[in-house]
């Protein structure tokens, strides 16, 4: 079964990748310090996981 992302999701992919870039973006310009690069790097990861188990038991769900 192929899924294909709804253009809401797609959206959401997107911003996320593009908040992960500015986040590199501003670190490696000295804006935000290490922990605080660490910090968001970790939250942003995590809320990615959560998405991913949620996409997979919906996936699952309709199968």
């Amino acid at each position: 079964m192929v899924y294909l992302l709804r253009s809401e999701e797609q959206l959401f992919l997107y911003l996320l990748i593009l908040q992960r870039v500015t986040f590199i973006i501003a670190y490696e310009i000295g804006y935000i310090t290490d922990e605080d690069y660490m910090s968001l790097r970790l939250r942003v990861e995590e809320i990615s996981r959560m998405l991913n188990a949620l996409r997979n038991s919906q996936l699952k769900r309709i199968e």
